[in-house]
């Protein structure tokens, strides 16, 4: 037995669905609910979580959408939920994500981070830029075509990172500064450590590769110093070549001490950029933003712990192998901050000021006179 129509009342906005002769009717923002076994509102739900202080973060993964429902009403609620959605009754429709772990948002943030560099750095036709495609590993032709660019590019990108990072919305911009200074250089030492290592077993030889994919041939350093009909470097390009060949002597000394041994793969790697830039140890932060990145690192350890536990039969050793893999990057990273200093100092790369901030050239500078 079919019932009547609904009134609407005056002025209100009402969406009326009428299912098995039930109906439910929406006005505004308050809802009235006619019938029986109909589903409970998951925005009304949301608002009061959020009015009581709920936290997205908090959030246990893998729970129902939607919080879990009471003992008397949870089969009756799914069944009328599922039966809504399988006569595909037709109105606007909010989903609902379920919140990520830490370690998934990093992971998203670091493939965003590729995505630009897709973008900037690819030399492609315009279609390829509108597919998902990844920037392809090509050998450096002469160091002034990719290095210098590479260099005044990539800090910018960190600082979108942080910027645009949840996590960090409560930090002060005084500590943001001091977070991208540590996080800048020690993210080019893990990515010059991670594709070279990978990019070094795929050939079969020693490389250095640079974040944009750029490769360098480590035997044969020398040919990307050669100006064009040059029969040897000039001599800003010498001191260039000796700059470069005392970072890729520190790189292969990493790789062969600690990456070739550990073998990270793409997870670890991630685990490795969240631990960079969520470091509680970064000098001269405040005390509260140092209990923030000591909860994220605390968060992204457990994360990536029950990953080793549904991946791995030993997921402790597994742990234990990619923490000792922070002591190599920290090593290169010092290595390669007195030789950034260098390149600047002899006038190699350009003047940047927010490069000079990064590997602190003017207290170098300083040192020096």
């Amino acid at each position: 037995m079919s019932r009547g129509p609904i009134k609407r009342p005056l002025g209100a906005t009402w969406l009326s669905i009428m299912k098995r002769g039930h109906a439910i009717t929406m006005l505004g923002a308050r809802l009235s609910w006619l019938g029986q076994n109909t589903p409970k509102c998951s925005s009304c739900r949301l608002k009061k979580c959020h009015a009581v202080g709920m936290q997205a973060n908090s959030v246990q993964r893998y729970r129902d959408a939607i919080g879990k429902p009471s003992a008397t009403q949870c089969e009756s609620d799914t069944e009328s939920l599922a039966s809504s959605i399988s006569e595909k009754v037709v109105f606007n429709e909010t989903y609902f994500h379920p919140p990520t772990t830490i370690f998934d948002t990093l992971k998203e943030t670091y493939n965003s981070l590729l995505y630009q560099r897709g973008l900037f750095y690819s030399k492609s036709q315009l279609l390829d830029l509108f597919m998902d495609r990844k920037l392809d590993y090509t050998e450096l032709g002469h160091y002034s075509e990719g290095l210098p660019e590479l260099y005044y590019t990539e800090p910018r990108f960190c600082i979108t990172i942080i910027n645009e990072s949840e996590q960090l919305m409560s930090v002060s911009g005084t500590d943001k500064k001091r977070i991208f200074g540590s996080f800048a250089r020690h993210l080019q030492a893990l990515e010059d450590l991670y594709y070279s290592g990978k990019y070094g077993s795929l050939k079969n030889g020693r490389y250095w590769v640079l974040p944009n994919k750029k490769c360098m041939n480590i035997t044969k350093m020398e040919s990307y110093f050669i100006d064009g009909g040059a029969s040897q470097p000039s001599k800003k390009s010498q001191r260039a070549l000796r700059t470069h060949r005392a970072i890729s002597s520190h790189l292969i000394e990493v790789m062969e001490t600690y990456m070739n041994i550990v073998k990270p793969s793409y997870y670890d790697f991630i685990f490795l950029f969240g631990l960079l830039l969520f470091d509680p140890t970064t000098p001269k932060i405040a005390e509260d933003t140092r209990n923030v990145l000591q909860n994220l690192h605390d968060q992204l350890m457990k994360d990536f712990f029950t990953l080793c536990q549904m991946k791995l039969k030993e997921p402790e050793i597994r742990l234990a192998d990619v923490l000792m893999l922070i002591t190599g990057i920290k090593y290169y990273e010092r290595q390669l901050h007195e030789e950034m200093k260098t390149l600047r100092y002899c006038n190699v790369l350009p003047v940047d000021m927010l490069f000079d901030e990064i590997w602190s050239v003017e207290s170098f500078k300083n040192n020096e006179n």
